[in-house]
């Protein structure tokens, strides 16, 4: 009985706290849903500017991708090969792919190309020496 009296408080004082929050937690929600609109319409019009952005991180990702899995596959740091080291690869070339089809600006495209190929070399080293 005792239970049954201190779930019912509770519930009634989360009642209680509900109704007191409704109305400023619609109020953030409605805030919060003119600040996303507002956030769009600027995304929108700032499309070509994160595109670049976007496509410079991927190429930075891709070369911290590249050099990580390079000094993994070189041994510096790991005694055994393990089959994991294709994955930096295999998503640095995807990346790359990205760049070469998404990133407006020629360089970019060219700068992808050269380092989707030596992610492909490195993960035809990695097939290599894991899988052959």
């Amino acid at each position: 009985m005792a239970q049954r009296r201190a779930l019912t408080t509770a519930l009634d004082l989360a009642a209680r706290a509900a109704r007191w929050l409704r109305p400023y937690a619609i109020r953030a929600l409605q805030g919060l849903g003119r600040g996303l609109a507002v956030l769009g319409q600027v995304t929108w019009r700032r499309r070509r500017t994160g595109v670049a952005l976007a496509s410079r991180a991927a190429w930075w990702i891709a070369l911290w991708l590249l050099a990580t899995g390079g000094v993994r596959l070189l041994g510096w740091q790991v005694e055994a090969v393990d089959r994991s080291l294709w994955m930096p690869f295999a998503i640095g070339v995807g990346l790359c792919a990205a760049i070469v089809l998404l990133a407006p600006a020629r360089r970019m495209r060219l700068f992808g190309t050269a380092l989707g190929t030596a992610h492909g070399a490195m993960a035809l080293l990695t097939w290599a020496t894991c899988f052959a």
